[in-house]
């Protein structure tokens, strides 16, 4: 499991595991709630019923006296009689019901239980004068006074019992409803703190993993600075403010002195130190970032008299008097820097100040340590960069689209029968409108930004599907190889594998070579050149004459051929000194057995002088202007 991973694991567990725990929780006090609620409401359900019961029993007992009312005023004839005693008997039977449903719900513990059995056992023993009464009122031809002196005065009692019965119920059911209120009341204000609390706790877990991730996500974790996402978008917020300000890039020198001497933890510790002295000298609303190994980002909000080169020199200084040691070693290291002034420029938005300001920084490395630029429109020097800055992006889209043509110039013998002509394979820039440009500006940039071997291996592999595409042509081909090539072990491995899945002829292939590029790396560039010799292909030695080790070159590497550098032509037919040199590199050559290429030729009386000096091939304008060659498709 990788540390990403893990660490994923670690926070999302965490919070998965919180969220189950509230999850469980929020069910389990759901289900109490569910459970006392029902348990509420089944009580005051059971309220409900003996209240009813009460109210139930009370109406029913007067319907039972309004009964025997009717017997004795309207159950004059048989059949009067027979209706309201059968109705008296019911309406007494529906009261004993009544009367013995509240008793069995009213609880033990209540004041109105024994009363209600009371209620029960005078109603019952009533009955019995009733009856006789009724008997009386039959037999006295249904005479409702004597009937009704048996039994006046009879229902007093039970009706005081009742009444009795009734208000008790009725204050007790009120008392218990009130209190079953509160307490629903208050399980209800409980119910809704605790959803409220865990509603906030999972707002505040949703809070802390957002910043968790935000911190993450533009917060450098070494020096708690914002990092390259934050800054670019804070360069955004700067473009679209009123205020002005100025982007600085900080570039500290030979910071790798730091992590060989006190190890990676140490240059963790030296960046953080660096970014809280700079942070003490930045003013309130700064933005300060790493937006690199060993690069930060400054965005300085300043008033518009500010001299933006004394803030520059402030954080530069900031950098060079922090020195880190231990107690055994310590270093202080310098810092370049680049700058540019928003409110000076025109831009609209963060690449074109992102392409300034570090156009500025490449020119202030170039000056040296401690050293910075601020942006100038006419500074030509930085006008150039920016255009070699840009130039990386066209080239990169121009390998991928294939818009990178092959020519060639014909480098002739002096010597017909004794030589072949052969060509120097030469690159042109298709543009976007299938203009053929010169490539200078292209390369310049190319070989600037390390992207000179990406360039070699294209031309190399074009090569190669030329001679496939033309089996005819037997014709001996050169390449340039830059120092970048040359310093990677790797491209010995590309030879290889191309060489080996082409059916060709690899000593119609050459390479050129200079000794500049040579001595970046001399003991890859011996492999490579071994290995490049080895599929028996031709090395030349371009430049000869400009280098201080030329010779030294020579005796330890197979040149097969020396190109005198272009200098040493221009005008040689009126320069003695010149002839001088040449005529000595010849000589060389003629010993060691190296044949030679005079290039630059460019009038006929040049042409005429290298000619009496014996050069072997000539090269330029005036013999050959370079020809379109191939131009590889795009299989994409």
């Amino acid at each position: 499991m990788t540390y990403i991973q893990k660490r994923k694991l670690k926070y999302y567990g965490l919070i998965l595991v919180i969220i189950a725990a509230i999850t469980f929780t929020t069910l389990a006090f759901l289900k109490y709630y569910n459970a006392t609620n029902k348990a509420y409401l089944q009580e005051l359900e059971t309220l409900h019923q003996i209240e009813k019961s009460a109210i139930d029993l009370q109406y029913f007992f007067k319907r039972q006296v309004q009964e025997w009312k009717n017997i004795l005023l309207r159950g004059s004839t048989p059949e009067d009689f027979e209706l309201y005693t059968t109705l008296f008997s019911e309406e007494f039977m529906n009261t004993q019901v009544a009367a013995d449903r509240l008793y069995n719900r009213i609880d033990a513990s209540s004041e109105a239980k024994p009363l209600a059995l009371d209620f029960i056992t005078i109603h019952k023993a009533i009955l019995a004068d009733y009856l006789d009464a009724i008997e009386i009122f039959k037999d006295s031809n249904f005479d409702a006074a004597m009937a009704d002196k048996s039994v006046r005065g009879i229902d007093r009692a039970p009706t005081f019992t009742l009444d009795q019965v009734s208000q008790i119920v009725t204050i007790e059911v009120g008392t218990k409803k009130d209190r079953l209120k509160q307490s629903l009341h208050e399980l209800t204000v409980v119910s809704g703190t605790v959803f409220a609390l865990i509603q906030l706790t999972l707002l505040w877990l949703i809070l802390r993993l957002t910043d968790k991730l935000l911190q993450a996500n533009v917060r450098d974790k070494e020096t708690e600075l914002g990092n390259r996402e934050f800054f670019v978008h804070s360069i955004d917020d700067a473009l679209k403010g009123n205020k002005a300000s100025v982007v600085i890039i900080l570039d500290i020198n030979n910071f790798k002195l730091i992590n060989e001497a006190f190890g990676n933890n140490g240059g963790d510790t030296y960046l953080k130190n660096v970014a809280q002295k700079l942070q003490q000298c930045t003013s309130k609303g700064d933005v300060l970032c790493r937006i690199g190994g060993d690069t930060l980002g400054v965005i300085a909000y300043t008033h518009d008299d500010t001299d933006v080169d004394k803030i520059v020199r402030r954080l530069l200084d900031v950098i060079a008097e922090h020195e880190h040691s231990n107690q055994s070693v310590s270093i202080a290291l310098s810092a370049c820097a680049g700058a540019v002034g928003i409110t000076q420029t025109e831009d609209t938005n963060r690449e074109q100040v992102l392409n300034k300001v570090f156009a500025c920084l490449q020119e202030a490395k170039s000056l040296g340590p401690d050293n910075h630029v601020v942006f100038d429109q006419s500074d030509r020097r930085i006008s150039s960069r920016q255009q070699q800055m840009r130039a990386v992006t066209e080239i990169n889209l121009a390998l991928k689209e294939c818009r990178l043509a092959l020519f060639k110039q014909q480098i002739k013998p002096f010597n017909e029968d004794a030589h072949h002509t052969y060509h120097e394979v030469l690159l042109r820039v298709i543009d976007e409108q299938g203009n053929i440009q010169s490539p200078g500006l292209f390369l310049q940039a190319a070989e600037r930004f390390h992207l000179m071997d990406k360039v070699d291996r294209y031309v190399l592999s074009s090569l190669v599907d030329y001679l496939l595409e033309h089996p005819e042509d037997n014709t001996h081909y050169t390449v340039n190889l830059s120092g970048n090539t040359l310093s990677d072990i790797n491209f010995i491995d590309f030879v290889d594998t191309l060489f080996a899945s082409s059916d060709i002829n690899h000593a119609l292939i050459g390479f050129e070579i200079t000794e500049t590029n040579i001595i970046k790396n001399f003991d890859i560039a011996s492999s490579v050149l071994n290995k490049l010799s080895s599929y028996r292909c031709k090395i030349s030695l371009d430049d000869f004459g400009t280098g201080m080790s030329s010779y030294g070159y020579i005796s330890r590497l197979h040149i097969d051929t020396l190109k005198i550098d272009g200098t040493f032509i221009q005008d040689i037919d009126t320069r003695e000194d010149n002839q001088a040199i040449l005529r000595s590199i010849v000589g060389l050559a003629y010993d060691l057995g190296i044949s030679t290429v005079a290039e630059f030729i460019e009038t006929q009386s040049e042409l005429d002088t290298v000619k009496k000096l014996n050069v072997d091939y000539v090269q330029g304008y005036l013999l050959h202007k370079p020809s379109m060659m191939y131009h590889p498709k795009n299989n994409d």
